[in-house]
């Protein structure tokens, strides 16, 4: 018994000797390593720099991004997400909006939205209600646009 718990304690710090020398070794080459792994086709899980996935720290931002979209793509299963249209009229957004989103169901959230606005577009009708004196400016902008077009 005592012969194989020694056994286990050497092979465990062999381990953590390993992963020592590897950190270290992985720092001082960081932008070498980054640069290889920029030009590698192979996904970063699958290649040969597989273990670096654990010590994130010496990978750049760029090359965790390209990781992370590609661990997304594999738990997709290669799955083609549909785009799906929400309807909402310009003088109810919000209102419009919530309904048409309540009631997607939780796998529709994982697609790609885009809106379609219904009805015609006005920019003196904003969403927000504008002040008086902005109102009665936008007022008399419009009656001499009417007047300049009578002449």
């Amino acid at each position: 018994m005592r012969h194989t718990l020694l056994i286990l304690l050497n092979c465990y710090m062999l381990v953590i000797t390993c992963v020592c020398i590897l950190s270290d070794v992985s720092e001082m080459h960081r932008v070498v390593l980054n640069q290889i792994l920029r030009q590698s086709t192979t996904p970063l899980s699958e290649g040969p720099f597989s273990v670096l996935v654990d010590y994130t720290k010496v990978l750049d931002f760029d090359v965790k991004r390209r990781y992370f979209r590609q661990e997304l793509e594999r738990m997709d299963d290669g799955v083609r997400r549909e785009d799906l249209a929400v309807h909402v009229r310009r003088d109810n957004i919000f209102e419009d909006s919530f309904r048409e989103l309540h009631r997607r169901t939780p796998d529709e959230w994982k697609h790609r939205f885009y809106i379609v606005f219904e009805g015609l577009f006005n920019s003196y009708n904003h969403i927000f209600p504008s002040s008086s004196a902005v109102y009665k400016a936008e007022n008399i902008y419009m009656q001499r646009q009417q007047l300049c077009s009578v002449y």
